[in-house]
């Protein structure tokens, strides 16, 4: 006589998803090889999934803060969310801008150098852009809303995302083999504390590039009091293109 198994039910337990979180490398537009730590108001995902996504499930209908903590070679990103007003049915993303640090492939066109102030002393969260085509990024900003920081030693790195002759709407490359914007070199931008610089620079496709800019003013006295003045009434600040060896000047107002 075989045995008789009769089966009752427990307990029933179900989730509904909050959020899910993306993340993509911003140079390849693949996922991190990385793991990036996230969360949401300091709690962990309850699930990642094999596809990449890491999700959420039964948070309350609140603003939250989902944090990306990018480790040695991606930068730090965070965003808020009102998850009462968020379609759960898309996901939010991060696209993850690698730093000094990220082990960029050969194809990679960087440009890299070091922000100081006068006396060799480093600026860190200085901000680097550069022109957008047709002078008009983001929010009608003429910069490209691609902006990489310094870290805690100045040193930043920029790439620019090139394929073939085209790059993904930011550039081209030149019959030179070289980064054109609208035709020309790219002009860099450096900001920090008010204090503005701007330059032109030759920057070869496949290639690393060095821009190295030194503010006039020693690093304590950035965003403190009056600038200093040169005999034109108006601050200065310097940078460097250390491929070409050349040096420019660039007035602008304290």
């Amino acid at each position: 006589m075989s045995d008789h198994v009769s089966w009752r039910r427990v307990s029933e337990h179900s989730r509904s998803l909050s959020l899910a979180v993306s993340l993509w490398d911003d140079l390849t537009r693949n996922r991190p090889d990385d793991d990036p730590r996230i969360t949401v108001d300091g709690v962990r995902p309850a699930v990642r999934t094999p596809s990449g996504y890491h999700l959420y499930f039964d948070l309350s209908d609140r603003a939250v803060e989902v944090a990306v903590d990018g480790g040695d070679q991606y930068m730090d990103d965070a965003r808020t969310v009102d998850l009462g007003k968020w379609d759960q049915t898309v996901p939010l993303e991060f696209n993850l801008q690698p730093t000094t640090a990220y082990p960029f492939p050969s194809w990679a066109t960087l440009v890299r150098g070091r922000v100081m102030a006068e006396g060799g002393s480093p600026v860190a969260e200085a901000a680097v852009s550069v022109k957008a085509p047709g002078g008009s990024g983001a929010d009608d900003s003429p910069w490209q809303n691609r902006i990489v920081s310094t870290d805690e030693t100045g040193h930043y790195v920029y790439y620019f995302r090139v394929s073939g002759d085209a790059a993904d709407g930011d550039t081209s490359i030149g019959d030179g083999s070289t980064v054109e914007i609208d035709g020309e070199d790219p002009t860099f931008r450096v900001v920090h504390d008010g204090r503005v610089e701007e330059t032109s620079l030759a920057v070869a496709a496949s290639d690393m590039t060095e821009l190295n800019v030194t503010f006039s003013r020693k690093l304590n006295d950035l965003g403190v009091g009056p600038p200093n003045r040169d005999d034109s009434g108006e601050g200065r600040s310097r940078s460097e293109d250390t491929r070409s060896g050349r040096e420019v000047s660039d007035h602008s107002s304290g």
